[in-house]
């Protein structure tokens, strides 16, 4: 590194003043000798630092000499914009130098584009080739693998026999102590960029309408390497704390970037088990490293980002009181800043990341913004929920949605028990819907079919004539069975169901089960014509939510044997697997004849965005608020007490609903025994002109052994001493008939009522003070 030169005199300037107006004044006339002295003092390595910043010094007083002539000039222009504010080392020189930018772009704007592509490309961490001399050598040195010198057969601290490392030499000691290390040089490069670039903005406001195509022209390529990637990261997002109107889409930059990176990263492509995958996994840390195995040059890279992001998603979120929460060592969160970054997220999600085929880890940054506040949640779930069930949506949009959404709600830890049943309720009422539409076209096919019998060639033209003219006129559009969105639908809440059905069953005291039993699941995994969408879903998701749904008596026995039975005759129109479970084509005409179905279809390709997180360095945000197999699991260990609850629950259910049977019986026993005696009255008809009706003494006496909570009984000297208390019903396995308040509740949509009155809405962000990100 060059020294440090003392600050040049007022005389010194002066007459380095003199030289420049005489060299641009020469070269106008045809002499360029004196001009090209000039640029080779800028150009030389190592520079001169003592002329150099006699120069920077000088040229502020030249700029109207320059400003004559800019094309004349424009070598002496190119060799300033392409100052490396590295390259000396000098504090005082880069000072200077800097000093004459910001005097150059404020005599004139048209040298703010070259000037901010200068401050920006210093902005990014050099290559080794262009490194000066000095710290070139400095940066092979620190590359190079250190081997401990021997001066002898012993190692200290080591066996015997073992050679010994010399100690460091006092010259190469004296040696480091001299400067600044190459890192401390760089930041201070950076630093210098920053500072420099919020004067040119200060001074030219307009300027950061053209900055971010800069930035976007000088980030790093997906190639480049990881501490090139995280140093301009770093300064990108310290960019975006003083120009508040990039913020938006400097983070749409560089989700792109990570999306770039992200795709490159190679998993194994053998189909994996979605439940065991994450049993190597624990809450707050990944395995320790295998140092025979190679680390992913791609997934380090995109770790070390991540990490960045994290820490700055966390300190832009922060609470500006610094508070410490004792019962979780979690700062307090300023919930509007943390608003403004879910909603930048939330709209780069849907741009970069919602369509990206198999993204792997970018979208963990809105899983962890998610955690801040429910009404995040809220936003995302009904976000997803309205795309996936939008008819028109493309329908691979509306499969990734569904794919977010299961593994959204099955991974994260934070999600309440009641966003769980409305994203279930929604999901299932389409299911059914789907469901009553394809009865219906299959019953109108049936009815066609017979029709047809005896039909003429005459009549059957005519027929395909008014058909055709009524799918012209009349389209079905929304009407039809969309089979492949109502599979990876089913897929969704099976999947979900599989990690948090044991959650919501032991929630709420019964009701929980109850809703779940609600749902009418039966008819939605096996229909009466044999057509089983369930053997389309993917093998282990279909086989972990059979054994579910048979331990919680979702469905019954029959139901189980028929799908059983489907699943078979689809597994053996492809292959003779010896799995329980195949994934294969769908059943053929002969076992499914509706004409809505599609013709010979491949399985549903699995994919759930939220799988384990796999990366290393970041993986301390992520991993406490995630859900693993092995906790949401109903029949591990830790959680055997709360099945063993839910099986109570459904033994009371099923008690009471027998007792109930049985008291009903006694009831009709008791009301025919009324309607005999009535019949063998003296003048049975004279009791329509009584005081009274039979409809009403019997109406009456029904009421009165039962008394629902809708009887009309108004006696008030009535007292039901022995009436026993309200029982819970146990509810059909075969209709969907969910609690009235989930009912009435408020269908998704993309923008969802939050409930309370200081809520904020997506379309309410804009009018927030945009300060924390």
């Amino acid at each position: 590194m060059a020294g440090s030169a003392t600050s040049p005199t007022e005389q010194e300037v002066a007459s380095m003043h003199h030289f420049i107006e005489n060299a641009l004044d020469l070269l106008i006339k045809g002499n360029a000798k004196s001009y090209q002295y000039l640029i080779q003092q800028l150009t030389l390595m190592p520079p001169p630092v003592a002329t150099r910043r006699k120069i920077f010094r000088a040229l502020p007083r030249c700029i109207s000499t320059m400003a004559r002539e800019p094309r004349a000039y424009r070598a002496l222009l190119d060799v300033l914009f392409k100052c490396d504010l590295l390259a000396s080392g000098d504090p005082l020189e880069v000072e200077d130098y800097t000093s004459f930018i910001v005097h150059l772009v404020s005599s004139n704007t048209v040298y703010v584009l070259p000037a901010l592509h200068m401050l920006v490309r210093n902005m990014r961490r050099p290559q080794g080739k262009e490194l000066p001399p000095d710290l070139r050598a400095l940066e092979d040195k620190k590359d190079e693998p250190k081997k401990p010198a021997t001066t002898g057969g012993i190692t200290i601290g080591g066996s015997f026999g073992a050679s010994v490392a010399a100690p460091t030499s006092v010259v190469d000691a004296v040696q480091e102590a001299k400067g600044p290390s190459l890192d401390e040089r760089i930041q201070a490069r950076f630093e210098a960029a920053h500072k420099t670039l919020e004067r040119v903005l200060a001074l030219v406001p307009t300027a950061a309408n053209v900055l971010f195509p800069i930035l976007c022209e000088h980030f790093p390529h997906k190639r480049m390497d990881a501490p090139t990637q995280v140093a301009y990261l770093r300064n990108v997002l310290r960019v975006t704390g003083y120009v508040s109107g990039l913020r938006e889409r400097v983070l749409g930059l560089i989700i792109d970037q990570l999306v770039a990176i992200d795709v490159e990263i190679k998993l194994d492509e053998s189909e994996e088990d979605v439940f065991t995958m994450d049993d190597f996994l624990d809450d707050d840390l990944l395995p320790p490293d295998d140092s025979s195995r190679q680390v992913d040059e791609m997934a380090d890279k995109l770790d070390q980002m991540m990490l960045v992001m994290f820490e700055h998603i966390e300190q832009c979120s922060a609470s500006s009181e610094t508070v410490t929460d004792a019962s979780n060592g979690e700062k307090d969160v300023d919930v509007r800043q943390a608003a403004l970054i879910f909603k930048y997220l939330l709209k780069v999600f849907e741009h970069s990341i919602l369509n990206t085929h198999r993204s792997k880890y970018p979208q963990f940054l809105l899983f962890y913004v998610c955690r801040v506040d429910p009404q995040f949640q809220d936003v995302f779930i009904s976000q997803l929920l309205s795309s996936s069930l939008d008819p028109h949506t493309p329908p691979t949009t509306r499969q990734s949605c569904g794919a977010y959404l299961a593994s959204f709600l099955a991974r994260a830890k934070y999600i309440s028990v009641a966003y769980l049943q409305k994203a279930l309720y929604h999901l299932l009422k389409w299911l059914h819907d789907q469901m009553d539409i394809y009865d219906a076209a299959h019953q109108e096919q049936l009815d066609r079919d017979e029709a047809r019998e005896g039909e003429s060639s005459v009549e059957r033209d005519e027929r395909l004539l008014e058909e055709r003219e009524k799918r012209e006129t009349h389209p079905t559009g929304d009407q039809a069975f969309q089979e492949s969105i109502y599979i990876s639908s089913l897929q969704t809440v099976c999947y979900m169901v599989c990690f948090r059905g044991l959650e919501i069953a032991t929630s709420d005291d019964g009701a929980g089960y109850e809703f779940l039993r609600s749902l009418g699941w039966e008819r939605l995994l096996v229909t009466s014509t044999g057509y089983c969408p369930l053997a389309y879903c993917q093998q282990t998701v279909a086989t972990e939510f059979l054994n579910l749904v048979e331990a919680f008596d979702l469905v019954s026995e029959e139901c189980l044997e028929r799908v059983d039975q489907a699943i078979g005759t689809v597994s053996s129109l492809t292959s003779k697997s010896t799995k329980s479970m195949e994934r294969s084509k769908k059943p053929t005409a002969g076992s499914a004849p509706a004409s809505t179905l599609l013709g010979q279809r491949q399985p549903l390709e699995t994919f759930f965005p939220f799988d384990p997180y796999l990366l290393r360095l970041s993986f301390r945000y992520i991993g406490p608020s995630y859900l693993y197999w092995k906790h949401a699991d109903p029949t591990s260990s830790e959680n055997c007490e709360l099945l063993e609850s839910v099986k109570a629950t459904i033994r009371q259910m099923q008690e009471d609903a027998e007792e109930e049977e049985d008291d009903s019986e006694e009831e009709e026993d008791l009301n025919d025994e009324d309607v005999s005696m009535a019949g063998s009255a003296p003048n049975p008809m004279s009791l329509s002109n009584a005081s009274y009706g039979a409809d009403s003494y019997m109406g009456s006496l029904s009421r009165s052994c039962n008394m629902s909570v809708t009887s009309s009984y108004d006696g008030e000297d009535f007292v039901d001493e022995d009436r026993a208390p309200v029982k819970r019903p146990l509810p059909s396995r075969t209709m969907f008939d969910p609690s009235p308040a989930l009912s009435a509740s408020s269908p998704p949509s993309r923008l969802p009522p939050l409930g309370s009155a200081d809520a904020f809405t997506l379309g309410g962000f804009d009018d927030d003070e945009d300060e924390g990100f």
